[in-house]
């Protein structure tokens, strides 16, 4: 790995939802960054909503990227 560290950003996973399981989110780590990924077939985003202000209430620096989805919380980095 040591070779290609210089090259690797972060790490993450994208797991499909199902109908029975609507949401599903996975993390992955590296170096000193750890990766949440959500992926919902819900109508509203309040759950991933209520897991950045969980993180950004405990003095955690949060930086999200989204497929547009999560605009209204992304302007608020």
């Amino acid at each position: 790995m040591g070779k290609y560290k210089n090259y690797i950003k972060y790490f993450l996973m994208l797991i499909a939802p199902e109908p029975v399981e609507k949401i599903k989110c996975s993390s992955c780590s590296f170096e000193d960054k750890i990766v949440f990924t959500f992926t919902s077939i819900l109508k509203d985003n309040n759950i991933e909503k209520g897991f950045y202000k969980f993180l950004k209430d405990k003095g955690i620096k949060v930086e999200i990227e989204s497929n547009g989805v999560l605009n209204d919380i992304s302007k608020e980095n």
